[in-house]
């Protein structure tokens, strides 16, 4: 994802939670790391491309790069954010769940329900 890719998304996420009446300004700080973490994300994707997946030691030994547990620890955290949000499919739908609003009682079932006491 290119940097612009990244805004742009980004853009489209607060504008779906404003259109949703779920954006706060409170929520700025949240979306900046989740922004963070995306971008940490690819520049560690990047690095990957370039040098691989294994680094060899001195000693000739394959070994993981290291921009590899980076890669998988920034996403991990970009993607607990994106659950928060409703920014997958899965919590999407257990946010669109919620409880039905409750329904205050008629003054007419108020009355006959103090009626039989």
């Amino acid at each position: 994802m290119t940097n612009e890719q990244l805004e742009d998304y980004m853009a489209a996420v607060r504008a779906k939670l404003e259109a949703a009446g779920k954006w706060e300004d409170v929520d700025i700080a949240a979306l900046e790391m989740l922004r963070l973490n995306l971008d940490l994300m690819n520049q560690a994707k990047e690095t990957i491309d370039e040098e691989g997946l294994f680094l060899l030691s001195d000693r000739g030994n394959k070994a993981a790069h290291p921009a590899v547990r980076m890669f998988k620890e920034f996403q991990g955290k970009a993607v607990e954010i994106m659950k928060d949000y409703g920014l997958t499919a899965l919590s999407r739908k257990k946010l669109d769940r919620g409880d039905p609003p409750k329904e205050e009682p008629s003054p007419l079932e108020e009355f006959l329900k103090n009626a039989n006491r």
